[in-house]
């Protein structure tokens, strides 16, 4: 029987590899699996180009597979900012009319990116999450190709808060979502994103995390009681199975 026929699926992409963690009929995830390259040294390590590529190896050699899975994105490969709510904006089309002209002043050309608005409440503060257009333009004619149908794509960071959003009270708040390399916190302060950035950490470790929510709460201004919620889905890419 093949690995996924019978069961959902989290593949996770990452500037080395890619991860998959099977579940069950249950639900109950099961163990992760990890993939890299053979060879990431001739290009950027951060590009998103070195998970499509074992990616599509992983799917060449899993042929027939009929999961229905979840898409996971590393912080490295998305862009994050949150625009402060505004009255004059009527719908989410003029929000990503904003969400693109900042873009275009930070990271480049807007419409090269695909955007998605979150809130945390109506009329408050969106929270903006984009990523390149090629790359998710790419990543799903790649699932299609191999009859391997998508059920989500989502940012590694919106990915972990989902799972504990509902327990985050109206009180201030810092989240730390951390992966290989990288971590991105955000603030949440009255249940409304107040900020959000990911800061590239090369040999992250828990005391560089401690560090990097003791500056950030003291940039911000969030008291010492502000909670901290952390989150990390996947492990790091140290111990692989090359393709």
């Amino acid at each position: 029987m093949s690995l996924l026929s019978s069961s959902s699926a989290v593949i996770g992409l990452w500037p080395d590899g890619i991860t998959v963690s099977r579940r069950g009929r249950s639900g109950e995830e099961a163990s992760t699996q990890t993939y890299s390259a053979n060879n990431t040294s001739g290009g950027n390590s951060a590009s998103w180009r070195t998970s499509i590529a074992v990616l599509e190896e992983w799917l060449d050699d899993n042929e027939g597979t009929r999961a229905k899975s979840d898409i996971v994105i590393s912080d490295q490969f998305m862009r994050y900012m949150v625009l402060p709510w505004s009255p004059e904006l009527a719908n989410d089309d003029e929000w990503r009319a904003l969400a693109r002209a900042k873009i275009d002043l930070m990271w480049g050309n807007g419409d090269d990116f695909d955007i998605r608005l979150d809130q945390r409440r109506y009329k408050r503060s969106r929270l903006v999450c984009a990523m390149e257009l090629d790359f998710r333009t790419r990543l799903k004619t790649l699932m299609s190709d191999h009859d391997h149908a998508i059920r989500t794509i989502q940012p590694h960071f919106t990915f972990a808060f989902n799972d504990v959003a509902a327990g985050i009270s109206a009180h201030d708040a810092l989240m730390v979502v951390s992966e290989r390399d990288c971590a991105t916190v955000a603030a949440i302060t009255g249940c409304c994103w107040g900020h959000i950035r990911t800061i590239l950490l090369p040999g992250l470790d828990s005391n560089a995390v401690d560090t990097l929510v003791n500056r950030e709460r003291l940039l911000l201004g969030l008291s010492s009681e502000a909670a901290v919620i952390g989150g990390r889905y996947y492990p790091t890419l140290s111990a692989v199975a090359a393709i």
